[in-house]
């Protein structure tokens, strides 16, 4: 079986820094309660990623480079839309969850805008970076005629995203975006400014904000440094899926 490079991309004007656009779509879904449409784009990108054209949810658009994956669910229709890097490779740009049957024009011409910085030779895609691996590829099948976005630059190295790295990105998204508004909770709370707070841990303002904006990465130990300074007690719960007691963590 052929195994595609799936990748996402970030737009032009916004390449360093920002976090793939898909990726800040699927969290608007799960912040909406639209699990099963965000977990549907999640099984199409994957399905994509194994079966290229052969993919089951493709669907083309006339005269348009851009095509879509998309599919029913309870919370409305999931779709993607995706075009092709490479004779094996694919990018995914952006992801909705509508009533509606056609196509968001805004999310297509977002995506329009991306397929021009590639053709430039913009850095828009964005690989997930792993051990590299030599596997001989068998032969593709072909499907749908699909052009391929020739670009001046050559597509950044990686095995690209599969669909549990994708899962597992939004999620620690989530977490990171309800930790950072429970910070900022408690600060206002205690009725302290960031640069009040940023004192109390020898640290700058700025420090503070990126933890409240979700722009730094922090590790458990700097929550229990962040909420000790505030008065707070961090607490975890580790929950087992079947029966059984709830563990609790509290420092």
């Amino acid at each position: 079986m052929v195994t595609h490079r799936t990748f996402l991309t970030v737009h032009p004007n916004d390449a360093e820094g920002t976090r793939e656009a898909v990726l800040t779509d699927l969290l608007a879904m799960r912040q909406q309660s639209k699990h099963k449409c965000a977990d549907k784009i999640i099984k199409m990108i994957e399905d994509l990623r194994l079966n290229g054209l052969e993919c089951r949810y493709i669907k083309t658009f006339k005269d348009s480079s851009i095509f879509e994956l998309k599919d029913r669910t309870p919370d409305g229709g999931a779709r993607a839309y995706c075009f092709r890097v490479s004779k094996d490779d694919f990018a995914v740009a952006r992801a909705e969850c509508k009533k509606e049957n056609a196509a968001d024009k805004t999310l297509l011409r977002w995506t329009e805008n991306v397929i021009a910085a590639w053709q430039e030779g913009e850095e828009v895609l964005r690989p997930k970076l792993k051990k590299e691996t030599k596997e001989a590829k068998p032969k593709e099948k072909k499907r749908k005629d699909i052009p391929i976005v020739k670009s001046k630059r050559s597509l950044p190295k990686g095995d690209g995203w599969t669909g549990q790295d994708i899962s597992e990105a939004v999620e620690e998204m989530l977490i990171t975006e309800a930790v950072g508004e429970a910070l900022q909770t408690a600060r206002k709370t205690r009725k302290l400014t960031g640069t009040e707070l940023g004192k109390r841990l020898g640290v700058g303002r700025s420090r503070i904000s990126q933890l409240e904006h979700k722009e730094s990465e922090y590790d458990l130990s700097t929550l229990y440094r962040v909420f000790d300074a505030l008065g707070y007690d961090l607490e975890l719960r580790i929950v087992p899926r079947g029966k059984g007691k709830a563990i609790k963590v509290v420092r």
